[in-house]
């Protein structure tokens, strides 16, 4: 067999001449590194400068992480043995058997609330003098302290909260608010509105005078942000919805209950769709809403029994649903 021109050159001490590196364009790089666990993608940041701007954007953890959507994961929020606050993510399906919760031990050493998340986005309120918000990234192991609030919160006053991501302008948004009482009696909120990238909180004109009777943060679905209020005369509870494209809120009917008393309601997020939990003496029923703001798209999916032969003198909290409609219920700090 006849030797090739690179082995006789080898042959005569030479060394042969390499082929070029192979170059991967940058799209497909991109499209490569998309596909990889956050912790790995946190590692990679090292390994160019190019790679470390790449992966910062938010534009690319938002694709990255919309990959990762269908697997539904809880993040709890824990005090350790040392007193340091832990943040842990788990899939929905381990949650239950976790042994080892190591966690992300919280930079500011204590928070008030974890007032949402979006897209892997975590947002929340720390407690200092003044109190602050801040943003943690997990993809990329990033914290944001956000511009303060410019409202002084008066004692005896309820706030709201919620977090979530304008579509229209490509930003994600923060929004506050407090009730107030007046002399006379009339009860409002006064909310405002913060654009990331932005130093200002813009107040949100028109926001329906009722009161959040319950410390629940907002809801994001189809980019809007949604709270369980209170109406100031009848106390019954109404829905508000305030969408980001333009800072205004509305009234979302809810499902028709039947005749049975509802008791106190609570909102979660399943399937990207509004889900609302209503309260009976004997059940616990779960409603989506297909479409979100038409209200003949409300079916209820399941109903829960009566949990007081569980130990439970009342219904724990529901903490998320799961893809295959298991629900997972938190009391007392036990799951």
């Amino acid at each position: 067999m006849a030797a090739s021109r690179d082995d006789v050159t080898a042959s005569n001490g030479h060394i042969p001449h390499a082929p070029p590196p192979l170059t991967l364009p940058d799209h497909l790089i991109e499209e490569i590194l998309q596909w990889l666990p956050a912790k790995n993608l946190l590692r990679l940041c090292c390994v160019c400068k190019s790679w470390k701007s790449l992966i910062s954007d938010p534009y690319f953890a938002k694709n990255q992480l919309r990959g990762s959507r269908k697997a539904t994961r809880l993040v709890l929020c824990f005090k350790n043995a040392s007193h340091d606050f832990i943040i842990q993510s788990y899939p929905f399906p381990k949650v239950l058997n976790a042994v080892n919760v190591s966690g992300t031990k919280f930079i500011f050493g204590t928070f008030d609330w974890m007032v949402g998340s979006c897209d892997g986005i975590l947002c929340f309120t720390v407690k200092n003098n003044p109190e602050f918000l801040v943003l943690w990234n997990p993809c990329i192991g990033k914290f944001n302290i956000l511009p303060p609030w410019d409202t002084q919160q008066r004692e005896g006053s309820y706030s709201i909260c919620g977090f979530g991501y304008d579509s229209s302008t490509r930003t994600y948004k923060v929004v506050g608010g407090f009730s107030y009482e007046y002399d006379c009696g009339y009860q409002s909120i006064e909310a405002k509105v913060l654009t990331l990238g932005t130093h200002t909180w813009t107040r949100i004109r028109e926001f329906p005078s009722v009161l959040p009777l319950q410390y629940e943060p907002g809801k994001f679905v189809s980019g809007t942000v949604n709270w369980l209020l209170a109406h100031t005369a009848s106390v019954s509870w109404v829905i508000v919805s305030l969408d980001f494209r333009n800072d205004s809120c509305e009234e979302v009917l809810q499902p028709d209950y039947g005749e049975e008393a509802v008791g106190p309601l609570s909102l979660l997020v399943f399937r990207d769709c509004l889900c609302i939990l209503s309260r009976t003496d004997m059940f616990l029923d779960v409603w989506l809403m297909k479409d979100f703001k038409n209200k003949e798209s409300w079916t209820k999916l399941f109903r829960v029994p009566d949990m007081q032969n569980y130990g439970f003198c009342i219904y724990p909290d529901a903490l998320c649903i799961s893809e295959d409609e298991k629900i997972l219920f938190g009391y007392r700090g036990y799951m």
